[in-house]
């Protein structure tokens, strides 16, 4: 019985979620230090911060207050399956998101990002908000809390802020931005029955995966031409690497857009962006 509720708490946290806080760390570190070989403790620490606190307990604070949606859509979940209850997952929840709290022990521009990510993370799980139900909301405090902050703490533990990571950091964040809206599909029935306004309950399945890459594709364009991206070293090396892996994973989706590993194959899809960024800009 033990063992079931470690797997179920490990569950809870998404831990697949933060590859994309990973690669955001990553890609921080690197170019803050021009060299695609990163400091391993600082890569850790940040990710223990950012990726197992903070992600982690907004993660479960999430499953305590989606608990009506789940039952419907996720009933082999833990708090719906009863082998964890309320008062568990709010104690584990409590904990993890004490671990970011030591960033004040580094320094002071991490504590702050950490302060932000869980102000992030609280508005999207706290039902009483309702920025996490409302399309238009949620979907900023996602891509903010999941690559804005991770890119702009990899900097920041290094170097002081500046408009070149700005720039970078808003590129992927605004790129993911409408991405973020897919998560939602295979919640559909759940948020239709309990008043969640996603994008697909608004618009539909089919005109949400139109609109996703459509919106995406027109934000490239701003940042390729009013940013002048085209300038950066290997930059459409990097852009026709990405077109060729997208195109497939695209088809893919469309055959079965219900499928619950879509959204995990996208956010192996973004660490996989962030990462060759990286290797074509510095290598």
């Amino acid at each position: 019985m033990k063992s079931k509720r470690i797997i179920e708490y490990l569950k809870g946290m998404k831990l697949q979620s933060s590859l994309i806080i990973a690669s955001g760390i990553f890609l921080g570190l690197a170019l803050a230090q021009d060299s695609i070989f990163i400091p391993l403790p600082k890569f850790i620490i940040l990710y223990v911060i950012f990726g197992v606190g903070c992600s982690g307990g907004a993660q479960i604070l999430n499953r305590i207050f989606d608990l009506k949606i789940d039952k419907i859509e996720h009933p082999e979940r833990g708090l719906p399956k009863k082998i964890l209850t309320k008062q568990d997952m709010l104690k584990f929840a409590v904990f993890l998101l004490f671990i970011p709290f030591l960033s004040i022990f580094i320094n002071w521009k991490i504590f702050v990002l950490v302060l932000i990510g869980l102000i992030f993370g609280i508005l999207y799980s706290e039902n009483k908000f309702k920025l996490g139900r409302k399309w238009y909301t949620s979907y900023f405090l996602l891509s903010f809390g999941y690559i804005l902050i991770p890119i702009l703490a990899g900097w920041l533990i290094i170097k002081d802020l500046n408009f070149f990571i700005l720039k970078i950091a808003f590129f992927f964040t605004l790129i993911a931005l409408p991405i973020t809206s897919l998560r939602d599909i295979s919640d559909m029935k759940g948020d239709r029955k309990y008043g969640k306004a996603s994008l697909p309950v608004k618009i539909g399945i089919k005109n949400t995966i139109l609109f996703s890459p459509m919106f995406s594709f027109i934000i490239f364009l701003i940042f390729l031409v009013g940013f002048k991206f085209y300038l950066l070293r290997n930059f459409f090396k990097y852009l026709a690497t990405i077109i060729i892996l997208f195109i497939p994973l695209s088809f893919y989706i469309l055959k079965n857009p219900k499928r619950k590993i879509n959204f995990t194959i996208l956010e192996v899809f973004g660490f996989l962006c962030e990462i060759l960024f990286v290797w074509w800009l510095i290598w």
